[in-house]
């Protein structure tokens, strides 16, 4: 059979494109799933996070965090035209519930546990791979900080001789670096998250690890030690066991970096909850937009990303979504073929139309033409393809992904009003 048959055709494999697939297979349907290459998703620091802290998570003083749920709704306040925004329902706490753990359960069904998600509740402590302490609203469960009171804490943070992506920075709440020369690591003058991840899947490996970093650790009385985000692509678990039995202390990686080998451990197991729902899926494939409106009678779902995963791109001098030739839009005006340097400014924090390019979507997500109308009734958009946000300053990529794919998914099997 064809992708293009299948009753529901979704295009992009990261987070949006399969919270989409699988939400929509729950209904009953078949569906095809067709994505070019890992893009942003497999550059995951690990954290699911939902909206940013209104001052800014840095500043937040743990004892008055608000929940998720108050800082969505102060980003909605802030930038009307955020997806969010547009979708009625995101602002609920019981639909955000049902979509994050929908999409957290089958991922823990591919093999990779997350904390528990409450919209009502400030989320959880991690440290980033800058050493700042942080909330998120949701992670792999590695990267929970347990049992944190910032008035009692001891922390340890290990940093490991030549290993490029891992922590940086001062430790966070005062705490203590222990440096740790790991013997595998003479080898080569330096060694990715990846490399080493792949060595402590071995077993031998592992253990030589466990015993270094705890008699690194010995006698220091930490309550709790952070790690680089290294521990294996499938033993992860098992090496945070092994060093919380040994260390008396609750052990936990930081969140990753640039070379973020929490971002593979998700790809895979998103590649495995594909595989367990019977979806159909097709990798390595560039689509003809044309093709596919000429063909297909049926829902599509378009979650190709951004920049990144090359959903959006400029061309001939112009920005344009790649598969169907859509518009472009900030959530303001369309970019048409204004120059790049004009769709940027000085200031991390923007604000950046090139970083918030995008479909412009309606209330059911359906991709909006030049006048405004829809493509086709029954074709969505999800995920960082969608524009009007800009994923990184506004704090908010997975928690997009995660809430409008799961929409788009029961829009096209027809379990929401369209």
């Amino acid at each position: 059979m064809s992708v293009l048959d299948a009753e529901i055709l979704v295009i992009g494999g990261g987070m949006a494109g399969v919270a989409a697939a699988l939400s929509a297979v729950e209904a009953g349907r078949r569906v095809a799933l067709v994505k070019r290459a890992p893009g942003a998703t497999s550059m995951s620091t690990g954290a699911f996070d939902l909206a940013p802290h209104p001052r800014g998570w840095h500043l937040a003083k743990p004892d008055r965090d608000p929940t998720q749920l108050e800082c969505l709704e102060a980003l909605v306040r802030a930038s009307p035209g955020h997806p969010y925004a547009l979708i009625g329902r995101a602002n609920e706490a019981e639909y955000l519930q049902e979509a994050f753990s929908f999409v957290l359960e089958k991922l823990e069904a591919g093999g990779l546990p997350h904390a528990n998600f409450d919209p009502r509740d400030p989320g959880h402590h991690a440290v980033t791979s800058t050493g700042r302490l942080r909330r998120a609203a949701s992670s792999q469960a590695s990267h929970v900080l347990r049992d944190f009171n910032p008035d009692r804490a001891r922390i340890g943070v290990v940093r490991l001789a030549r290993c490029l992506g891992g922590l940086t920075g001062p430790p966070p709440m005062g705490g203590n670096v222990i440096e740790v020369d790991w013997p595998s690591s003479k080898n080569a003058p330096f060694l990715l998250p990846a490399d080493i991840g792949k060595l402590l899947d071995e077993e031998g490996e592992s253990r030589r690890f466990v015993e270094i970093v705890v008699a690194a650790c010995k006698g220091r009385g930490f309550s709790h030690i952070v790690l680089p985000p290294v521990l294996g692509v499938f033993r992860t678990r098992e090496i945070l066991n092994e060093l919380e039995e040994a260390t008396r202390a609750v052990c936990c990686e930081a969140l990753g970096g640039e070379a973020s080998l929490p971002g593979i451990r998700l790809e895979n197991a998103l590649r495995r909850s594909l595989e367990r729902a019977g979806v159909t899926v097709e990798t390595g494939r560039t689509l003809d937009g044309a093709e596919v409106l000429e063909r297909r009678g049926g829902p599509v779902v378009l979650a190709s990303g951004r920049f990144i995963g090359g959903g959006v791109a400029r061309r001939q001098g112009s920005m344009t979504e790649t598969v169907f030739g859509l518009p472009i839009h900030d959530g303001e005006s369309y970019l048409d073929d204004q120059p790049a340097e004009m769709l940027s400014c000085r200031s991390y924090r923007g604000p950046h139309s090139l970083f918030r390019a995008g479909l412009r979507v309606d209330d059911l997500l359906r991709p909006l033409d030049m006048g405004n109308r829809p493509l086709h009734e029954t074709f969505f958009a999800a995920g960082s393809v969608i524009g009007g946000y800009d994923p990184h300053v506004d704090g908010c990529g997975l928690g997009v992904a995660v809430v409008t794919g799961y929409r788009a998914g029961r829009l096209a099997a027809g379990l929401e009003a369209s």
